[in-house]
């Protein structure tokens, strides 16, 4: 029983319900917290199945989520046979204005939200009483729900004209999505979550411009404090200041609660900028830009060519629609999920403060192991409930789950019928984001590894294999990423690598699309790269062809 909730657990009963249970290393690896693991659970599974109805997929009602030892585990709902010819009509014309304009729809979503969260993101929740507080937190629990909404939404709408596009580009062209063409066509697009790294390489560069870099040498809670010594120092904390009043709702996790966010810890941004002060401030996909859209400007008229002249119009459209999904699938990452988390962990952590000041909690991060009806029903009477003892039950469970290696033979990347896999990934638009079916079996092409998305190119060096953002500080410049998946926190870390690999991933996941913008190969969609190779061998990452091979094993 996970924390508690039953409802939440796999049990055996439903793994013989469906084809196969995947193991989600995209969104919630390593182990989420109890009460991230609700809301991820509740709401990002509402939202699936919230937009599958609203788009009527023809062949998906959405995916289920399920938790196993604290691995969050999912799978498609299919469409019942006699209602799949149904759903057609009204998924056409649901779709229908995503292809004409897919930004400017995901624009009108965005500015809604927009205006739902800047009235509670305003407030300040250390004035509030404690009826206050818990309102409060009701409100942006309906947020949440608002936000997985708008999220799948407008997930959906891009990714089922990028569907239609591949599909169509195959079939008239011969061109597959896993081809390098393709891949060189979908790049030179920027996107928010690149803007913050490239802002974050601008305070970098400033840092040489007013000869402060050698503090960038101290450990990163010692950066500040040396910045306040000198008049130029202080010119520059100004700057970082600005910095954080604008993007300081990020932190080093991106689906969490418990992680706080620049504004609380902002030698978590320092990280971010060292990371560019190795290269004195300089942004790599600002350097390849010039270079990778004249590489796509030359694939869009080598596929053109292609396309007879009866269906050439349309199939443009089809094309800059699906170009926009690169854009999208970054932007609502910093819109919704980063800010709207932070206002939550901001209201969480005000009462677990107070909870912990009355001996309600041992103490006030303990909060993120307690459940939202939990939270709600201490807010008042705080020290009359003994929620405590939950929060450290709930606690070393989670411990547990966090200590457990994945993929493993305990907590496997498949349970089930693993070819199942293509099937969901053709049925379901949004799931084609996290999961890709290999291009081949790698014994049979003589590879460790082989993906199902990435980006072109090739490249050697030694691998570093991290599975923990813990670990994020023992990534070598040059070196090759491994990885179970990277989401927009990891976005500053692809200018010191030479290469990415992941376990999951498909398309239009974050490793591929940030890749294809830093001009580094990329292989995605693995499945076991992190349980095949090991910090310190050599390999080449064959981003054309979706391969990956071992040169020399590390002793």
């Amino acid at each position: 029983m996970s924390y508690g909730y039953n409802a939440w657990d796999l049990t055996d009963e439903e793994k013989g319900l469906r084809g196969v249970w995947i193991l989600n290393t995209v969104f919630a690896t390593p182990p989420l917290s109890p009460l991230y693991l609700e809301e991820f659970i509740t709401h990002f599974g509402w939202g699936l199945y919230y937009a599958a109805d609203y788009f009527s997929f023809p062949m998906s009602r959405g995916w289920d989520l399920r938790d196993y030892k604290g691995f969050i585990y999912c799978s498609v709902t299919p469409v019942r046979e006699e209602d799949q010819e149904r759903r057609e009509p009204k998924f056409r014309e649901r779709l229908a204005p995503w292809i004409e304009d897919s930004w400017g729809m995901w624009i009108k979503y965005r500015d809604d939200f927009i205006a739902r969260w800047e009235p509670l993101a305003s407030q300040n929740v250390e004035q509030m009483s404690d009826g206050e507080l818990g309102y409060h937190l009701f409100e942006i629990w309906g947020l949440l729900r608002k936000l997985w909404e708008d999220h799948m939404i407008t997930a959906a709408g891009p990714m089922s004209v990028h569907q239609a596009f591949h599909r169509t580009l195959t079939e008239l062209t011969g061109i597959n999505v896993t081809d390098p063409i393709y891949a060189k066509a979908m790049a030179g697009f920027d996107n928010t979550i690149l803007d913050i790294s490239r802002k974050a390489a601008g305070l970098a560069s400033k840092s040489f411009e007013l000869g402060l870099e050698d503090n960038f040498k101290l450990p990163n809670e010692e950066v500040l404090p040396a910045m306040k010594q000198s008049e130029a120092g202080q010119k520059w904390l100004k700057e970082f200041q600005d910095f954080l009043d604008v993007w300081g709702w990020k932190s080093s996790r991106l689906w969490e609660f418990y992680v706080p966010t620049w504004k609380e810890k902002p030698e978590q941004a320092i990280d971010e900028i060292k990371t560019f002060v190795e290269s004195e401030g300089k942004f790599t996909p600002d350097i390849e830009r010039d270079r990778v859209i004249k590489e796509r400007e030359e694939a869009e008229k080598e596929i053109l060519t292609k396309i007879p002249l009866t269906q050439r119009e349309a199939f443009e459209k089809l094309l800059r629609s699906s170009q926009q999904c690169c854009r999208y699938m970054e932007d609502h990452n910093w819109w919704y999920e980063c800010r709207t988390n932070g206002i939550f962990r901001r209201a969480a952590l005000e009462l677990g403060k107070r909870m912990a000041k009355y001996g309600a909690l041992d103490e006030p991060d303990d909060i993120f192991c307690l459940c939202f009806d939990e939270l709600i029903r201490a807010c008042v009477p705080q020290e009359m409930t003994a929620l405590k003892y939950i929060a450290r039950k709930n606690k070393e469970e989670w411990k547990k789950a966090l200590s457990t290696p994945y993929p493993s033979d305990e907590i496997p990347l498949m349970m089930g019928d693993p070819s199942w896999l293509g099937k969901y990934v053709e049925w379901d638009p949004l799931f084609s984001e996290s999961f890709a079916p290999r291009v081949a079996d790698p014994e049979e092409v003589g590879a460790l590894c082989t993906g199902g998305a990435g980006a072109p190119g090739i490249a050697e060096g030694i691998a570093r294999v991290i599975t923990n953002k813990e670990d994020w500080d023992q990534l070598q410049l040059g070196e090759i990423l491994v990885a179970p998946s990277t989401d927009s926190t990891w976005t500053s870390r692809f200018g010191m690598i030479k290469a990415a690999v992941t376990d999951g991933g498909g398309a239009l996941s974050h490793p591929t699309i940030i890749s294809r913008e830093y001009g580094i190969p990329c292989v995605s969609g693995t499945l076991d790269a992190t349980q095949k190779i090991k910090t310190g061998d050599k390999i080449k990452v064959d981003g054309n062809l979706l391969r990956v091979y071992l040169l020399e094993r590390k002793e």
